[in-house]
């Protein structure tokens, strides 16, 4: 096995941490799809005039109000476990960002590196992005069900019917699950990126020769910038210079926004005085188990 191909196990590990919080969060949508669509259809079943909701008899006794507050409640509590499975995701590719790579540069080096708490500056910042995050997506929870509730409401008044109105919502719920996909998928490729970058400066501080290289996802997908950065070192300065004029300090942790969403790249690094010869002495387990001693 070669350096590469032991890195690439350990994206993988990744990818399938972004694969599973993929799937949890269409499982989430599709039940607050399923439960807002029974809330309409209930109101249209009990309400319905001539193929559409009354708004007139909506207004009374509360009722449109009492339809917006249970709309509210259906959207709510889905996207509580959507903010927890995003969150869970980016702390297990962080974990795997330091814990799968300082094993990595061991087993590449034949080295029994010291690591303390593999880096109290990377746990720092990760605290700090996750505290971040948790606001970050309540603000954004609070806006989509607003949103969400205006157009139903919109649609109420101005008299669509009850396949429309599926329909709009369908749409933008839809809106929604891209939105919460791009963040869960950035923000992975970010703190396993910044994982990596933090154990690779202990690399150095204990005295081992490494260069850390962009590796591009390698298809038609990959923004023209990034496909150019592929194969460059990491400067002196500490940072990838991208074409576009942005600078990253790993995929995903750029200074311009449209550098890093939806960002695929990776940092592969390399041992000029080890070569690429990849002969692990023990399995992560073990190495994890000692190192915890």
């Amino acid at each position: 096995m070669t350096t590469i191909q032991a890195q690439e196990k350990i994206f993988a590990l990744v990818e399938k941490v972004r694969l599973n919080a993929e799937r949890e969060l269409i499982k989430a949508y599709a039940t607050a799809l399923k439960n807002v669509n029974e809330q309409i259809t209930f109101y249209f079943n009990k309400y319905e005039q001539d193929g559409v909701l009354s708004y007139a008899e909506l207004q009374q006794a509360n009722r449109l109000q009492n339809i917006q507050e249970q709309i509210k409640e259906e959207l709510r509590k889905p996207t509580l476990q959507i903010n927890k499975s995003i969150l869970n995701a980016i702390d297990e590719a962080y974990e795997i960002g330091t814990a799968n790579s300082a094993f990595f540069v061991d087993m590449a080096t034949g080295k029994s590196l010291s690591w303390g708490l593999f880096n109290t500056q990377a746990v720092r910042e990760s605290i700090a992005r996750e505290a971040y995050l948790k606001e970050f997506l309540t603000d954004a929870r609070a806006r989509q069900i607003i949103t969400i509730k205006d157009k139903i409401t919109q649609a109420i008044i101005q008299g669509t019917s009850h396949k429309d109105l599926v329909k709009i919502i369908e749409s933008a719920m839809g809106e929604g699950l891209a939105n919460a996909e791009r963040i869960a998928f950035t923000e992975i490729t970010a703190i396993f990126g910044r994982a990596q970058t933090e154990i690779y400066a202990v690399a150095r501080e204990q005295g081992i020769e490494l260069n850390e290289v962009w590796s591009s996802g390698g298809d038609s997908k990959v923004r023209a910038s990034h496909k150019q950065q592929d194969g460059k070192t990491r400067q002196a300065d500490g940072l990838f210079h991208l074409s576009s004029g942005a600078t990253c300090t790993s995929p995903g942790n750029c200074t311009s926004a449209g550098e890093s969403i939806n960002c695929r790249c990776t940092i592969v690094a390399e041992f000029p005085e080890y070569g690429i010869n990849y002969k692990p002495t023990m399995t992560f387990d073990d190495w994890l188990e000692k190192y915890k001693k």
